[in-house]
């Protein structure tokens, strides 16, 4: 009997882009929802659940990759946290920039274990 150690077949660096996104999300979102508390505009929390949840989904998606739900939780926390790097900003193309680097962490499938 064998067991396969290889989980993934996407190649570890870009994994390790996608988890850099993922957390760059969630500390974008994370001041986002602040601006929301100083200013009560309801658009910026909007993004900053955006922003949070597509951060999380992508994390569970990447680190639970053989769970039933991250076949979904990949492509919709990318999704909303392309939503999130909608925002207006001065610094607008760094969250777009982010965003696709996750990009190929969406087409991630789990390799075949041999047993």
């Amino acid at each position: 009997m064998s067991i396969s150690l290889k989980r993934r077949e996407l190649p570890p660096f870009l994994l390790w882009t996608a988890r850099v996104a993922a957390c760059f999300f969630l500390i974008f979102g994370a001041l986002v929802f602040v601006t929301f508390l100083e200013t009560g505009e309801w658009w910026s929390r909007g993004i900053a659940a955006a922003a949070l949840g597509g951060a999380l989904l992508l994390i569970f998606g990447l680190e639970r990759s053989y769970h039933p739900a991250a076949s979904w939780a990949r492509p919709v926390g990318w999704f909303l946290m392309g939503v999130a790097s909608t925002v207006p900003t001065s610094f607008f193309f760094i969250p777009f920039l982010f965003a696709l680097f996750a990009l190929p962490a969406v087409f991630m499938r789990p390799a075949a274990r041999a047993a």
